[in-house]
């Protein structure tokens, strides 16, 4: 990493300046494509649309969806043919070292073509361990950038310390960014030189841009999704994408692939981990008219869909103070989850300064209750279900414009689902349905049992990662790794056992 780094610094050279006016700002090149997702939206058509999964991840910055908004607007313009499903599942105030706790619930289950990161933690471990796991478990492409200038940052400040990146912290975080877009085969676009060169060249000062001290304002979201948009273009004619960094998704026909056994169950072989059925629009009727229609229970290798652990998840809990989740998103125990909601209320809440303290109890709507724990302890609950480490209860009590939580009355909600449908009906022409999803990466056996009638599947998508990212965390990310098993709960402490 630090060879990688080393090489990005060389590529950023200082900018001469003659009275305040920049002649020459050097920016980074932009670093790879988004070659599948092109691809497809340009192959796209009326007759046979295109699906584009598209997630905006991060912090704050991100959390202010007009730019996203506007990246996905001029897209929609250039393929109108496109069906577009977006998220923005951002958390402002959230770091890597936080943010690591949500990404269960809020990247893998969505599973998207594209992924939009930014996010003002650490980089080669935050960014290298969150940005590797996607790697290793999805087929996502993904874009990372440089930050933008806060109001006390002056353009040529940050340029001279981009000039020498391993002394000051500013110009160190652009280059980290760009050696985990190395080591990780991202895209990578070099904002920060870009706005640089704006402020320069209109003479401005970083507050023009700027609704306070870093929030972007109007005329800041509009620079902003431009220059992404400007830098993020269709990769190599004829490039598919296919086998690259972010995997494979491949698209076999069910007349191909499917077989069908003399008891009526179709069966599938494939090899990845995520697999889904998309619709031909046969046998389909509206569930208003109440008309009878074909259905199969869905299994892989031998076992339903909804006896398999790793089909469940525990979505990310709703906020106690602020916008903050609860208790970000509950680790899955290992009892098997139900479809249900539970409830973490407040008990107690005791400060001391910044030194905070609660305790809470944990409710199931079909489990009941479930136990109680602390701010300081690992929770396991009654029936193995849900796991809470304490540091994770930090924003329970964040004192960040709050009082904190009221015992008896504050609460946070959150659900167990499953993510893929256990049993597989018709659906309307063109529909995406997830069988099985999160799987190990390899061969497996869909079966969809004794459906009774034509399931009106066209094709199978199967989607692959690439196996070469299914390796060890390197250094920076085991010791962030290590930095956050250890970690106390950020406003608790010891002394109120």
């Amino acid at each position: 990493m630090h060879m990688i780094l080393k090489a990005a610094a060389a590529a950023a050279v200082c900018c001469a300046v003659a009275h305040g006016v920049a002649e020459e700002v050097s920016i980074y090149p932009t670093r790879g494509h988004l070659v599948r997702a092109f691809s497809r939206m340009e192959a796209s058509t009326a007759e046979k649309p295109a699906t584009i999964r598209i997630l905006f991840y991060g912090q704050s910055i991100v959390g202010q969806n007009v730019w996203c908004q506007q990246i996905v607007s001029e897209w929609r313009k250039r393929y109108p043919t496109v069906k577009f499903v977006v998220k923005n599942l951002a958390i402002g105030g959230y770091g890597t070292d936080s943010l690591v706790h949500c990404i269960e619930s809020d990247i893998f289950p969505f599973y998207p073509d594209v992924l939009f990161f930014h996010d003002y933690g650490d980089v080669e471990g935050g960014y290298g361990y969150m940005l590797g796991e996607v790697r290793k478990r999805t087929t996502a492409e993904i874009v990372i950038w440089s930050s933008h200038l806060r109001y006390d940052e002056p353009p040529q400040a940050i340029m001279d310390a981009r000039a020498m990146p391993q002394v000051p912290k500013l110009g160190k975080r652009t280059a980290e960014m760009r050696g985990v877009a190395d080591y990780l085969d991202l895209v990578f676009v070099d904002l920060q030189g870009n706005w640089c060169k704006l402020l320069f060249e209109q003479k401005w000062k970083p507050t023009v841009l700027l609704a306070d001290s870093v929030h972007l304002n109007n005329k800041g979201f509009s620079h902003y999704s431009r220059f992404l948009l400007e830098n993020l273009v269709p990769g190599p004619a004829g490039s598919d994408g296919n086998g690259g960094a972010s995997g494979t998704i491949t698209r076999v026909p069910f007349a191909k692939g499917a077989k069908t056994q003399p008891n009526g169950d179709i069966v599938f072989e494939f090899d990845g981990n995520r697999v889904t059925a998309v619709s031909s629009g046969l046998g389909y009727a509206d569930p208003s008219l109440g008309k009878a229609v074909p259905a199969g229970e869905v299994l892989v290798d031998g076992v339903p869909v909804r006896d398999i652990p790793s089909q469940w998840i525990h979505t990310r809990s709703s906020a106690i103070n602020n916008w903050f989740p609860g208790c970000d998103t509950p680790v899955r125990g290992k009892t098997k989850l139900l479809d249900e909601t539970w409830t973490l209320r407040i008990n107690s809440f005791a400060s001391k300064g910044k030194k905070k303290y609660v305790t809470y109890s944990v409710t199931g709507s079909k489990t009941g209750f479930d136990g109680e724990g602390s701010s300081t302890n690992l929770f396991v609950s009654n029936s193995g279900r849900v796991v809470i480490p304490g540091p994770w209860l930090g924003s329970t009590c964040n004192p960040w414009k709050s009082r904190g939580p009221v015992p008896g009355i504050s609460k946070c909600v959150w659900k167990s689902v499953l993510l893929p449908v256990d049993v597989y009906s018709p659906q309307e022409k063109g529909v995406e349905t997830v069988l099985a999803t999160g799987l190990s990466n390899g061969r497996h056996v869909l079966t969809i049992r004794n459906p009774h009638g034509d399931l009106g599947i066209a094709e199978f998508v199967v989607s692959k990662p690439n196996p070469k990212w299914d390796r060890a965390p390197n250094e920076r990310e085991a010791a962030f790794l290590k930095r956050m098993s250890k970690a106390q709960f950020i406003y608790g402490d010891s002394e109120w056992h």
